[in-house]
């Protein structure tokens, strides 16, 4: 146990000894007290008071130390909440009068007895409540805390746990996974090192028993705070960890599995406010907005003529008169295998918009004559509209590299030329970068997915982190949005997707939020195949991927199936066909095995997407844009989607949990004096149990 008295003794006692080191910056154990003091002061004339309780968003490590500290000076709770407001400037405190009032011996619950008593402890993206009590605990044993920050580059937190003789540290799994793997770490001098703890978020996540060649010690958090992950431990943190379960007890019994007593939580069936389209600002006016939604459909009858265009250049269509069937357009444009699908659609779009017309025997001839779609004609085409769109929406990479499909698509058909080096030439990433953020209708889905996932975030029951897949992420256009939307929550967020180069290339966007991991993850494949479990998130963002999924239903119902009970699926799609993505992406897509086969079609319509989510078992909660915005016309679509909840069985609950056991649940569990769940009366219930089943 932490007794206040004790742990601001021993900080006195420290009056010039290094306490805190944060960033180069070194506080002593009066240096920690009188800031303390000036926040304490400046939360006093706030009104917080004994026996009243501070909401706080732990933010800044070294800060929500310092609140840790003036609550107990104060006689407060402190309670760490993502969605409280901002916390104070730390140099708004620098004119306040410390406060003087000695703080009451009140006793704080310690990390646990897998805690030392550690000379220098390290924490690194600790969760805020832990570090806060191991904290204290190391400065009532006369111990030093090094924050190593978030971001602190592999090498140099090696070089820090070296120099400072760390002898005990809680380190995050992503950061201690990048400490392991470092070259320096073979060269580090950590023999001080004794303890190794990593803190895990995801109780079903392994860590590896040795970690910088010391033992590596996983927690999980349970009812009684945070405890080594022996079997039982993770499996009450898994039970604690469904939304469906309010709290939850394990309890092993010798011989036999364990058992887990568990408190449903209350439905949630209320759905969040969302965001209409009014809602949506991507900081255009109505005017620009328009001209933009022109320039797309533009953007769209030139792909039509580069079509054409490219046929032409393979002696097709080279008057209004001559008449093509289209076996002979295949054959004379030396389209390969691979993409004789894709044509054939060309030529029906073609036919669809009059630009070809079908004789009785079903040949086709054009109805213009070349010179509408010729390369002079393109070339005047092209050029007038880059100008136009970049004076619209300020760059025009989506035009220039549209137009280099066009110039290129006879090679490309003929599979001389691939289609990705266009989208990534020599392995760059900036043109993908730029076209999926570009657009009026990419800013539009993006902002909408964030706002979106923002207003699903605040509904949230707090008290839980709110557990989230991104798929597909690639560029991270959507993700960059998103995250700064969330930032402000409890958030596990997992951005995932089927290549490890986009992991890669994301490292220094998601770098300033340490709740983000990384992770592969294919849409085309069961997702228990990859190591997930059902109902294990809470919001699923899919920004402009499912239309690369071979079997849609089967993608989006794969994807449902790993939402929890009221989680969400919000997904960005077009709902048409795009012209200017089938004369250039859509030569790197694979063939379809759902609706679009049938259809003959690169995208699902509108139609199409609706019978797909309800397939799934998703209830359609929102689609935007609505039919009175001006995007509406250009048929992309996002849908916020959503898991029914249903009261779940203890079966149903059980199932879902990695390691057998008997569930039971329960109103409420007993509780000792204090407050806290009576472990060893329902022990003894158990033990009673066993002997009457036995």
């Amino acid at each position: 146990m932490i007794r206040s008295s004790t742990l601001f003794a021993a900080l006195e006692a420290a009056a010039t000894s290094p306490r805190l080191i944060v960033d180069g910056h070194v506080w002593s154990g009066a240096a920690l007290l009188e800031h303390a003091a000036r926040l304490a002061a400046r939360l006093a004339a706030d009104g917080l008071g004994a026996g009243r309780h501070l909401h706080w968003r732990p933010d800044d490590p070294a800060l929500t130390l310092q609140a840790g500290l003036a609550c107990l000076q104060l006689g407060a709770e402190l309670r760490l909440d993502r969605q409280a407001p901002p916390p104070p400037d730390p140099a708004d405190l620098a004119g306040i009068e410390p406060l003087q009032t000695a703080p009451p011996d009140t006793a704080i619950t310690h990390p646990g007895p897998w805690f030392g008593a550690p000379r220098m402890l390290a924490l690194q993206e600790t969760p805020a409540a832990l570090a806060l009590t191991a904290a204290l605990a190391c400065w009532q044993q006369g111990g030093c805390v090094l924050l190593l920050p978030a971001d602190c580059a592999p090498a140099r937190a090696l070089g820090l746990l070296e120099r400072d003789r760390v002898d005990q540290a809680l380190i995050a799994p992503t950061r201690l996974d990048a400490l392991t793997a470092h070259p320096a770490a073979a060269l580090a001098d950590l023999d001080a090192l004794e303890r190794l703890f990593c803190p895990l978020l995801d109780p079903g996540q392994k860590m590896p028993s040795q970690q910088l060649g010391v033992d590596c010690m996983s927690l999980v958090e349970t009812g009684d705070g945070w405890t080594i992950a022996t079997p039982t431990a993770r499996l009450e943190a898994e039970a604690r960890a469904l939304p469906e379960l309010a709290e939850a007890v394990a309890l092993e019994r010798p011989g036999t599995t364990p058992r887990l007593v568990a408190v449903p939580a209350p439905a949630r069936t209320a759905l969040p406010t969302l965001p209409e389209d009014r809602a949506i600002d991507i900081g255009m006016t109505a005017d620009d907005l328009d001209h933009a939604v022109a320039l797309t459909e533009r953007l769209a009858r030139i792909a039509l003529d580069s079509m054409l265009n490219a046929l032409w250049r393979g002696g097709l269509f080279t008057d209004s008169e001559t008449t093509h069937a289209p076996g002979e357009v295949l054959r004379r444009a030396g389209v390969a295998p691979a993409h004789r699908a894709l044509v054939g659609r060309w030529l029906e779009v073609l036919r669809a918009e009059g630009l070809l017309a079908a004789e009785a025997t079903g040949a086709l001839r054009s109805t213009r004559p070349p010179s509408a779609y010729d390369d002079a004609a393109l070339a005047t085409a092209w050029t007038a509209i880059e100008e136009a769109w970049r004076d619209c929406l300020g760059s025009a990479e989506t035009i220039v590299y549209a137009r280099d499909n066009a110039a290129r698509l006879p090679a490309l058909l003929r599979d001389e030329h691939r289609a990705v080096h266009l989208l990534f030439p020599e392995g760059r990433t900036e043109r993908a970068a730029a076209l999926y953020r570009e657009s009026v209708v990419g800013r539009y889905q993006h902002r909408a997915m964030a706002e979106l996932a923002a207003c699903i975030a605040a509904a949230h029951p707090r008290g839980r982190a709110l557990r989230v897949l991104e798929v597909g992420a690639g560029t991270g256009a959507t993700t960059e949005q998103v995250l700064p939307a969330l930032a402000g929550y409890a958030v596990d967020y997992r951005f995932t997707d089927v290549s490890a180069f986009f992991l890669d290339r994301a490292a220094p966007l998601l770098a300033p939020y340490p709740w983000v991991r990384r992770g592969l993850h294919d849409i085309d494949r069961d997702p228990a195949e990859q190591g997930l479990a059902a109902a294990r998130f809470d919001l699923i963002l899919a920004g402009g991927v499912l239309n690369a999924a071979r079997d849609t239903d089967a993608s989006v119902r794969w994807l449902g199936e790993l939402l929890a009970p009221g989680g969400w699926l919000l997904l960005s799609e077009p709902t048409r066909e795009e012209y200017w993505v089938m004369a250039s992406q859509a030569l790197m897509l694979s063939e379809a095995s759902d609706a679009r086969a049938d259809a003959r079609a690169t995208f699902l319509d509108l139609a199409q997407w609706r019978a797909v989510l309800d397939g799934a078992g998703l209830e359609r909660v929102r689609e935007l844009p609505g039919p009175d915005h001006p995007l509406d016309r250009l048929g992309h679509r996002v849908f916020a989607t959503r898991r029914p909840v249903a009261p779940a069985s203890a079966a149903t609950l059980a199932a879902r949990l990695s390691a057998p056991c008997d569930l039971t649940l329960v109103a409420h569990l007993p509780r000792t004096p204090s407050g806290a769940i009576d472990r060893a009366r329902l022990a003894r219930e158990t033990a009673i149990e066993t002997e009457a089943h036995a």
